[in-house]
């Protein structure tokens, strides 16, 4: 199965829009493998690109309102939200209004609850509106900020109160450890098929091609990236082409038809069907709202 391009070099314009994917994080204190922090952004537009990591990743919404994007799923949210990427989940953010300000923490899951749970808690990605967990994440923070003695051990105590509250009542999936590190090495595989495509977009692209690169057969590639990724091969392909495109229109004069044949589209009609259905408007219609 082809998904058809045309051979071009490389678009470096466009690295600006180049997926992070694995981020390696380090937790230098195994006793405390938490991390929290205030995120205030003002500037529209992408300020964290899609990456995964074994750790969780929460982000609670104190004022202003954000798009989190998480497996591959967009979540619109308002103050009081919170938004969960779980271990080895894509994850990305951008702000499309005026500001967001919002608490991060990012915790080492395995460390925190090894003693505790004998199976992995994939935890809803969006819950809205609860005052126990506002209440936490605003004890966490402050704790933080002012860094009295013990405030790592207060931390801690409520982060395992978050965990079992969100246990109890946000759970979405039970996976046994062994079915979790399963997944993390899926991701892990599927990571240098991404890094392919995101530098090879513009070439010829098969799914055997991609398959024979982690030795999988195309039926079993497929069905791994479509768990990992929630789309198929075919499609993710086709957003990182027209993601690069988009970048093309907003800061360069190339034509929309030399764009569409650059990014990898042979189609110039299945180009505007495809951008239209990502971003809700005509290549055209972009290309004047920017002029370069």
């Amino acid at each position: 199965m082809a998904i058809s391009a045309n051979p071009a070099s490389t678009d470096k314009t466009a690295s600006s829009d180049m997926l992070a994917l694995y981020e390696h994080k380090i937790m230098p204190d195994k006793n405390f493998p938490i991390q929290m922090q205030r995120n205030h952004i003002t500037k529209k537009g992408t300020y964290f690109y899609p990456h995964w990591h074994e750790y969780i990743e929460m982000h609670y919404i104190r004022s202003g309102s954000t798009t989190i994007t998480c497996a591959q799923e967009r979540y619109h949210t308002a103050a009081g939200d919170l938004l969960i990427a779980n271990s080895n989940e894509l994850h990305s953010g951008r702000l499309d209004d005026s500001f967001t300000d919002s608490l991060v923490l990012i915790f080492d899951y395995s460390l925190i609850a090894e003693n505790f749970l004998d199976e992995y808690i994939i935890f809803k990605h969006y819950i809205s509106g609860d005052a126990v967990i506002r209440h936490l994440f605003e004890d966490m923070f402050r704790e933080d900020s002012w860094k009295e003695p013990g405030y790592r051990m207060v931390i801690k105590g409520k982060l395992y109160e978050l965990l079992v509250y969100l246990y109890r009542n946000y759970a979405a999936e039970h996976l046994t450890l062994k079915e979790n590190a399963a997944r993390s090495r899926n991701l892990k595989r599927l990571n240098s098929v991404i890094r392919y495509i995101e530098t090879h977009y513009s070439e010829p692209i098969t799914i055997a091609g991609l398959a024979a690169q982690v030795n999988l057969s195309e039926y079993r590639f497929c069905h791994l990236f479509k768990e990992a990724m929630n789309q198929s091969p075919t499609n993710f392909v086709n957003e990182i082409r027209l993601k690069k495109a988009r970048v093309l229109l907003k800061e360069s004069d190339m034509p929309i038809a030399r764009i569409a044949e650059h990014v990898g589209f042979n189609d110039f009609n299945n180009f505007g069907r495809q951008f239209r259905r990502l971003y809700g408007c005509a290549p055209s219609e972009l290309r004047k709202a920017n002029p370069s």
